[in-house]
C-alpha cells in the first residue's frame, strides 16, 4: 500500500526531528504512516482497521530494517 520509497522518506524525516528519542520517532513514523492510510483509502474506514493496516505497513518495514526497533 505504502511504497519503501515514501516510508524511507518519513523515516528520514522523523529521524531527523526526533533523533534523541527513539521512541517519539517511532510513535510520528507510525503517526505519518496512519495519515496516509487514511487519506489514500477508498471508504472510510474505522480507527480499529486503520490500526490493522499500518500495523502491517510498520511490521514490513521492520522486516526491511530490524535495526530501526526501538524497543529490544
Amino acid at each position: 500500500m505504502i511504497t519503501i520509497e515514501e516510508k524511507e522518506k518519513i523515516w528520514n524525516s522523523v529521524s531527523i526531528e526526533f533523533s534523541d528519542d527513539e521512541m517519539l520517532r517511532d510513535l510520528h513514523f507510525i503517526r505519518e504512516l496512519m495519515e496516509i492510510i487514511r487519506r489514500d483509502i477508498d471508504k472510510p474506514k474505522s480507527i480499529k482497521e486503520i490500526g490493522i493496516l499500518v500495523r502491517e505497513e510498520f511490521k514490513k518495514w521492520l522486516e526491511i530494517h530490524p535495526e530501526y526497533v526501538a524497543c529490544k
